[in-house]
């Protein structure tokens, strides 16, 4: 994501988080720890999948899991921790096509 507005060492975007916390309203208080949780979650078990399958030369479990994160990532504005993910990996596996 260009222009992400990301404080050194932080993962997420703040600004893509602000406008998270408007979008959920009064409930982004409760709402959006949880949905942050599960984004950490979802996303170091899909960065396994994606190596799993990259060892395995499974190009269309790569691609299914890189665009799997790659999406998460930018809903949270973490592209930059992720948003290379697919663009790498498809350098290994190049489309046949």
């Amino acid at each position: 994501m260009s222009g992400a507005n990301v404080a050194p060492g932080a993962a997420l975007d703040g600004v893509t988080l602000a406008g998270l916390r408007v979008a959920l309203g009064a409930a982004a208080e409760v709402v959006l720890p949880d949905l942050v949780s599960t984004y950490l979650t979802q996303s170091a078990e899909l960065v396994q999948a994606l190596q799993r399958a990259a060892a395995a030369d499974d190009r269309p479990a790569v691609v299914a899991a890189a665009h799997n994160l790659r999406g998460g990532s930018g809903t949270f504005g973490a592209a930059l921790e992720y948003g290379n993910a697919e663009a790498a990996l498809l350098e290994q596996f190049p489309d046949p096509a």
